[in-house]
């Protein structure tokens, strides 16, 4: 992972991992009567790091522990909302079909959504529709940390309920409407830190760490739009130094230019397909909030790229690039891909004529899907 220098900005956590911290004072309440006044919570990246407990409270049914969110000094529409979880006993039958039905330990988890947390009612996000919105890696820190707080060392079940009590309200402010999450918000993280988006910082620790990069005699770079593309192009370049890494977020054109003016070789950019439809429309800046994705201009640009006249009307009916590309097949999905990829290709040359640049797409999951040009064709 790219270091980030220290900045004055501090940074916070993630809905997921404040879930997770509710999750596990929850459990310890329920167990010993006391109520912890922080947790130590294990985060993907292996650390321990403490988050503050608000309030809890045990009856003979359950315990309920409620977080403040605390996302440090990022631009966040959920920070100070609060974050319950409430646990108890309970009996397999009490499932429905919304419900997580996790393994923890010896136990089995059952994971609900309560008052504030969005269901997913359409495909390409990653919860599958008829779920409650609690992302994956958000499940996974919640059953770690059960587990080392000792949930699952004997069989039995639980529900776990997570509930966002304004999330109804924020919601509203969010993209969950449009995405298809209806009835509040999501549970979100993949790595739980929240790191803060003031722009002029986040620009400044990019060309700090490309300058690093090129003092350090790299002459490629690889620009990752997240962690998940990142860890993607670690595997796929496993010889290149840590230091050639480097997480761009949505500032896409200013770190081209930035590498470019440092003379990098080969700029390679690690993306997802959603990123990759907007620098093929040409956005500099890609975040929601800046310029949500419109489906009816990829619509329009992919139809001037050629797309095939039975896409065309399939891509009217989704609301985002994952969900129009999911409802297609393997050999599909890549064509559309290529094409997106090959016009972002084109748009950089024709910016940067003296620059060298490869476009690398993969999926949620890391697995690439596309490169333009393909290895064989590379100038």
């Amino acid at each position: 992972m790219s270091k980030i220098p220290p900045s004055s900005l501090r940074a916070g956590f993630s809905t997921g991992a404040c879930a997770a911290a509710a999750s596990v004072a929850a459990w310890r309440t329920w167990r010993s009567g006391h109520s912890p006044q922080n947790i130590r919570l294990l985060f993907p990246d292996g650390k321990l790091r403490r988050l503050a407990i608000l309030k809890t409270r045990r009856s003979t049914r359950a315990a309920t522990t409620t977080i403040r969110k605390d996302a440090g000094d990022d631009i966040d529409i959920t920070h100070r909302a609060l974050i319950q979880a409430s646990l108890s006993p309970a009996s397999f039958n009490s499932s429905d079909s919304a419900d997580f039905i996790l393994p923890c330990g010896s136990a089995t988890l059952i994971l609900r959504g309560g008052k504030g947390v969005g269901k997913v009612t359409r495909p390409g996000l990653d919860v599958p529709p008829g779920h409650w919105a609690i992302n994956p890696v958000p499940r996974r820190m919640i059953l770690d940390n059960l587990r080392r707080a000792g949930l699952g060392r004997k069989p039995g079940t639980w529900q776990l309920t997570l509930a966002i009590p304004q999330g109804v309200t924020l919601a509203r402010r969010t993209l969950n409407p449009t995405l298809g999450i209806v009835g509040g918000l999501s549970i979100l993280g993949t790595s739980g830190i929240v790191i803060p988006c003031s722009h002029q910082a986040y620009l400044a620790t990019i060309r700090a760490l490309l300058r690093g990069a090129r003092a350090a005699g790299c002459d490629t770079v690889i620009l990752a739009t997240g962690g998940r593309t990142h860890r993607a192009a670690r595997r796929q370049f496993p010889r290149l130094p840590e230091t050639a890494f480097i997480r761009i977020g949505d500032f896409f054109t200013e770190s081209i230019a930035a590498a470019i003016k440092l003379g990098f070789r080969h700029i390679i950019i690690a993306c997802m397909a959603g990123k990759l439809a907007k620098y093929a429309q040409g956005i500099d800046y890609t975040h929601a909030r800046a310029k949500a994705q419109s489906m009816a201009d990829i619509g329009r640009l992919l139809r001037r790229l050629h797309l095939p006249p039975a896409l065309s009307l399939r891509i009217r009916k989704t609301r985002s690039m994952r969900e129009f590309l999911e409802n297609l097949d393997l050999e599909q999905h890549r064509q559309i891909l290529k094409l997106l990829a090959c016009q972002t290709w084109q748009r950089l040359t024709r910016r940067h004529p003296s620059g060298k640049f490869t476009i690398m797409v993969f999926d949620a999951g890391g697995k690439p899907l596309a490169r333009h040009p393909a290895k064989s064709n590379r100038r």
